[in-house]
């Protein structure tokens, strides 16, 4: 049985414990969070965790609060909403308008007719895909037309007359694609003063660490190293930073531990340093985890250099890590994903066991199971609870288990 707080934590970050504790009338608090769930994109990462519509509508039917919500998201839309919390609940309603309730398709149809796309998208993917086509694909504009690629994934059993529509609007889209890539093709390779001066604007989309870092010499390869080290803005030093990702860092590790020490830290040093096999390294990464405020950074510092006798010291300390803010659990657990593919099944478990109870993102947590599953290691509990997670491929995991 789930506290009132255990069950917040776990609506909050997807777990399938959550749809095993609601069976039937609940408490008015566990009501409470339900609905609240349903009414706020709760996702840590909303831009690639699953839509968590049906995960929350198997708590709402078997509490029986269906009614209750549907006005609650009929009535709230009138709100000023943020983006996200407008196309959550919109999601939601379509849930009700997929269960045969003519209420809410009626509302999602008007407001498709108003061309709000979020509800088009609702729509093409709980089965009215034919009403879309013919009420809006028509209006929809050559930049939007990329949809008709989603709702033909959403709508696999389309055929004929019913598909045509929408894989000519795919093509037309595809072929406006083209013509822009093909200009991108045209145009030369920067030189590396022309990519250096790139990334120094902020051009996000700069090409030089991967289009033309095959052809740097070592004189401008410590270039790069230098101006990451100085670079404190997240942006340019990710640049800078995405150069080693497949180069050797070349300057001394001392340098990137004086730095930190000193309290100025280098963009994502610790990724850096987690490539370095060196004394100096080994003793940092436990000072880092050691500090009255622990610096998750440390354990990915010691992914080249932790011995076999540092692995209960590792584990104890997570305990530190699993009050603290959901960004700071999130990259943490990314981290020891890292770490754990380098370790045995057993020295792995109880860091993936972490990443599963702790990281705010459904996502990571199927990637944690994933490994276990891999491993051998998966405890018994986490295969049937995933049979009910908010995250789809933590779902489909589950299903090939059984």
């Amino acid at each position: 049985m789930l506290t009132t707080s255990e069950f917040a934590d776990a609506v909050r970050t997807g777990m399938g414990r959550a749809v095993l504790a609601v069976d039937g009338p609940v408490s008015k608090e566990f009501e409470d969070i339900i609905l609240a769930a349903c009414l706020e994109d709760q996702r840590h990462d909303r831009q690639c965790e699953s839509n968590r519509s049906e995960y929350l509508m198997k708590m709402v039917e078997s509490t029986n609060l269906g009614e209750r919500l549907l006005q609650s998201l009929f009535s709230s839309l009138k709100e000023d909403l943020s983006e996200r919390d407008m196309n959550h609940r919109l999601w939601m309603i379509g849930k009700f308008a997929e269960r045969s309730n003519r209420e809410a398709l009626d509302f999602l149809q008007a407001l498709a007719l108003e061309m709000s796309l979020q509800a088009v998208d609702v729509l093409a993917s709980i089965g009215h895909i034919e009403w879309v086509v013919q009420h809006v694909l028509p209006s929809l504009s050559l930049e939007d037309k990329w949809r008709a690629r989603t709702w033909l994934d959403h709508n696999p059993e389309l055929t004929g007359e019913s598909r045509e529509p929408l894989v000519i609007a795919q093509n037309s889209f595809d072929v406006h694609c083209g013509v822009q890539s093909a200009e991108a093709k045209d145009q030369k390779l920067p030189t590396f003063e022309e990519a250096i001066e790139s990334i120094q604007i902020n051009n996000l989309l700069s090409p030089m660490p991967r289009q033309i870092s095959s052809s740097l010499t070592d004189e401008q390869i410590n270039e790069v190293a230098e101006l990451w080290l100085k670079e404190r803005d997240p942006r340019r030093g990710k640049s800078y930073k995405r150069l080693f990702e497949n180069l050797p860092f070349p300057l001394p590790v001392r340098r990137i531990i004086e730095l930190v020490q000193d309290g100025d830290p280098p963009v994502a040093f610790e990724q850096i340093v987690a490539q370095c096999e060196h004394p100096l390294v080994r003793e940092f990464a436990y000072g880092l985890i050691s500090r009255a405020e622990p610096d998750y950074r440390g354990y990915l510092c010691l992914r080249s250099s932790f011995a076999d006798e540092d692995l209960p010291w590792m584990v104890e300390r997570l305990d530190r890590f699993s009050s603290q803010s959901e960004d700071t659990r999130h990259r943490l657990g990314m981290d020891l994903k890292e770490i754990a593919k380098d370790m045995t099944p057993d020295e792995s478990l109880p860091f993936l066991i972490w990443v599963y109870e702790h990281t705010p993102c459904s996502m990571c947590r199927g990637f944690a199971a994933e490994m276990m599953i891999e491993a051998g290691t998966l405890p018994k509990f986490y295969r049937e609870e995933m049979k009910f997670d908010a995250d789809s491929f933590a779902r489909e995991l589950a299903a090939k288990m059984s």
